[in-house]
């Protein structure tokens, strides 16, 4: 989003938990940010105050695995964002 990559860090256990399921809940408001981490003034269907910014479910591409040298070697995936109920892809994923 805004050609901007943005993580979180997650305990090794909900790491592992999450990769061998369909995911976690992951805010969408990550896609209602802009740059500067403010919240877009212009709402979003798939973020906004309305749906309180619900979860998606974040599945962990387990393929893009990898470690980050000059972060002391913390441990990288990407996710791909799935509908919390349906379980169909977001449409504002960039992957």
């Amino acid at each position: 989003v805004d050609d901007i990559l943005r993580g979180k860090f997650v305990s090794e256990d909900k790491f592992l938990g999450a990769a061998a399921s369909e995911g976690f809940g992951f805010c969408s408001v990550i896609f209602g940010w802009d740059m500067h981490n403010s919240v877009y003034i212009r709402e979003m269907v798939i973020s906004n105050k309305e749906n309180g910014c619900r979860d998606l479910m974040a599945s962990i591409d387990l393929s893009t695995f990898r470690r980050i040298p000059w972060e002391n070697n913390v441990p990288f995936s990407l996710v791909s964002f799935f509908n919390l109920k349906t379980l169909a892809p977001i449409y504002a994923d960039p992957r």
